[in-house]
């Protein structure tokens, strides 16, 4: 069958992995892919730009590719988009539409409630999606497939999930060449683990843990390292990336893991890495293997300092002690970190200044800055006391992103929490004294005035930020592509 996926703004590992085992099954697989530029969901949404730069014959490519399934990706913050593009696609040819991602698999109820969707497959879905593929393919409709949701005479019925897949290994390696004509691969994306130690209350595994709680003790599975490195030694030779970045929730849960897999990668692959972990799994062994490994960045999730909020409200143990031994290990090995911050839990202003002063102090390379956004079925929902127009919005995927806002009301919070963001993206930028002194002369209130994507912007060339480099590469790349298809069309037309 030709499976046809849609996607926006960004690279998904999920739709890259899945495209892999449905060609090993024989089915072909493509992709339309939406740049999303200026409303990306991720970083930046500047809307004017996004309207002129908008995609405007997605419709058509999609039915270009003859798909005999159309497939969607779909997280919360992009569901208004896929949902609005199916119900295009529908009108045009009736093609089975099947959702999938973390946002259907949070509400699957809600998403069957949509003309346009005729399937949803929820949580892990690599051998459901290739039962569902064959029964469509024969015209023997199956509505008994575990993680399937379907509708059958009127009605929504919907499955349990099966068990989590416990040995990665034997999957494929993500069809890298689905996204490489969209997004460039300088910058290689690679997962080496799927599910996560914790359950934030605001984290998509807080609902997914609930989704597997029958596989609560082997949530978490890795990767051999051998398998990694095997994937990370083709697409060098491929794409010839500059750098990695691993998108595993904590990279450093497993220390023996580590010490096997670090060092084949300093010999084999030896280029600069990133990888995103959390304040209990960082110690100065794991800080010293990760910095002689090439780890150009390691992102910590601090959250908040407060801890009532950390507790009650975000489900996270870690104390202040335990966030500044990891900043110690980090800078014992001058190892570059990152630090997460998230506002809108109600921390007050002495909790914003305590964590100004100590950034101050241990001087992260770069701190981002989150707002609360809330996720449907997450426990945030009810620690918070969300309001039911709140909880229909994130049902709805219709509110704003944790960059521009999240689910924060309050206009004082708001603007409490932006004088902070503010300071925080462009610490580097100020000696310590001046920190200080925009503490004690309350300079900053005002800093809610400034816009501080410029300042961000020069942090990030001031400390050499990959990332950054790659997310400006993402634009040129696209501008690029978009010039020469102009240039194209012109020359079809005057030829």
């Amino acid at each position: 069958m030709k499976i046809t996926f849609l996607y926006m703004g960004a690279e998904n590992l999920g739709i890259e992995s899945l495209s892999a085992l449905l060609e090993k099954h024989g089915h072909q697989t493509a992709l339309v892919f939406d740049p999303a530029l200026f409303d990306d969901k991720y970083y930046l949404q500047i809307p004017f730009l996004a309207r002129l730069f908008k995609y405007k014959n997605i419709v058509e490519d999609v039915l270009a590719t003859d798909p005999d399934i159309v497939l969607f990706s779909v997280f919360s913050d992009c569901n208004q988009w896929a949902l609005d593009i199916a119900r295009k696609i529908k009108k045009t040819k009736d093609i089975p539409i099947i959702f999938g991602g973390i946002h259907p698999t949070s509400v699957p109820d809600k998403t069957m409630e949509e003309d346009c969707v005729d399937y949803v497959v929820v949580g892990e879905s690599e051998d459901s999606l290739l039962e569902l593929l064959d029964s469509i393919e024969q015209n023997e409709p199956n509505h008994a497939i575990p993680n399937v949701w379907s509708k059958k005479d009127g009605r929504v019925i919907g499955n349990l999930v099966r068990p989590l897949k416990q040995d990665l290994d034997s999957l494929p390696y993500p069809n890298k060449a689905l996204f490489a004509p969209h997004v460039p691969m300088k910058h290689y994306m690679i997962a080496t683990a799927r599910g996560c130690l914790f359950a934030c209350s605001f984290c998509c595994h807080n609902l997914l843990r609930k989704l597997y709680v029958k596989d609560a003790h082997r949530y978490v599975r890795r990767r051999s390292p051998e398998h990694v490195l095997g994937e990370l030694r083709l697409a060098k030779q491929k794409y010839k990336f500059k750098y990695v970045s691993f998108e595993d929730d904590i990279f450093t849960h497993d220390k023996e893991w580590l010490r096997k897999f670090l060092p084949k990668y300093k010999r084999e692959i030896n280029v600069p890495y990133r990888a995103i972990t959390h304040p209990l799994h960082v110690d100065d062994e794991v800080a010293r293997l990760l910095k002689e490994s090439g780890c150009y960045k390691l992102e910590v999730g601090v959250q908040t300092f407060n801890q009532d909020v950390k507790r009650k409200m975000m489900s996270r143990t870690e104390t202040t002690e335990d966030i500044i031994n990891t900043l110690k290990a980090c800078s014992k090995y001058k190892l570059n970190f990152y630090v997460d911050m998230m506002f809108g839990f109600g921390e007050t202003e002495e909790d914003m200044k305590f964590a100004v002063r100590l950034f101050n102090r241990y001087r992260p390379v770069r701190i981002t800055c989150y707002w609360l956004q809330y996720f449907p079925s997450t426990s945030v929902l009810q620690k918070t006391g969300a309001t039911d127009e709140q909880v229909k919005e994130a049902e709805q995927g219709a509110q704003n992103t944790y960059i521009t806002g999240g689910s924060v009301k309050d206009k004082k919070a708001a603007r409490l929490i932006k004088n902070f963001q503010f300071m925080m993206k462009s610490l580097q930028l100020y000696p310590r004294w001046m920190v200080n002194f925009f503490l004690s002369s309350k300079i900053y209130k005002g800093f809610f005035l400034i816009p501080p994507l410029p300042f961000e912007l020069l942090v990030a060339l001031k400390k050499t930020d990959y990332r950054i480099f790659n997310y400006i590469g993402y634009y040129t790349f696209n501008f690029k592509k978009m010039i020469k298809n102009k240039l194209s069309k012109h020359k079809l037309k005057r030829d």
